[in-house]
């Protein structure tokens, strides 16, 4: 290659060569023509943490107001045009926003919100089983405890079975000294004693 030959890019590495404007609203318009934003008419966005936002009647900023909304207020896309978004609210409210203020994460406060309803609802239900854990306590310190069964009797070892032992034991001692004896008098007594 000559010094003045530029090489020919690489199949496998990008071009880092940055996407020309007129080429990037070319692909945006043909992206929004074609419908590939998901579910405009059905997409429900946030506005941001903002503390309010304008709506406006018309999709430019100098545009007569009509309201405002909230952070956190849950909004469904009607339409897409430049840099705004008609929308409409649950509460009838319909105008253009700025696409920047509106978010598909709901906000921290309306989550903070949802957790502490959840917390309360939680606490709610602690002192109901509370409640109902005291109510069942009374009610088992009233009622009547039945008597105790006495403790089950050890088993007594029979009569029969004792005597036998001792029998036994003696029958033993006696044999033992018995033969003893015997070993002794046909050794000559050479038995240690």
């Amino acid at each position: 290659m000559t010094s003045g030959q530029r090489r020919p890019p690489c199949p496998s590495r990008p071009s880092r060569r940055p996407l020309r404007p007129r080429g990037a609203a070319l692909a945006l318009g043909l992206l929004l023509l074609a419908g590939a934003r998901p579910g405009i008419g059905e997409e429900v966005l946030y506005v941001t943490d903002e503390r309010a936002i304008p709506v406006h009647s018309q999709p430019a900023p100098g545009a007569e107001r009509v309201g405002e909304l909230a952070a956190g207020t849950a909004v469904e896309i009607q339409r897409i045009q430049g840099d705004y978004a008609l929308i409409a609210t649950a509460e009838g409210l319909r105008g253009w926003v700025a696409n920047r203020l509106l978010t598909s994460r709901r906000t921290a406060a309306a989550e903070l919100e949802d957790r502490e309803a959840t917390a309360r609802a939680l606490r709610q239900a602690v002192a109901d089983k509370r409640r109902q854990l005291a109510a069942r306590r009374e009610a088992a310190t009233a009622a009547p405890v039945p008597p105790a069964a006495p403790p089950p009797a050890r088993p007594r070892l029979p009569l029969w079975l004792a005597v036998s032992a001792v029998l036994a034991t003696l029958g033993f001692i006696a044999g033992w000294r018995w033969h003893r004896r015997r070993v002794r008098r046909r050794l000559g007594g050479t038995l240690g004693r």
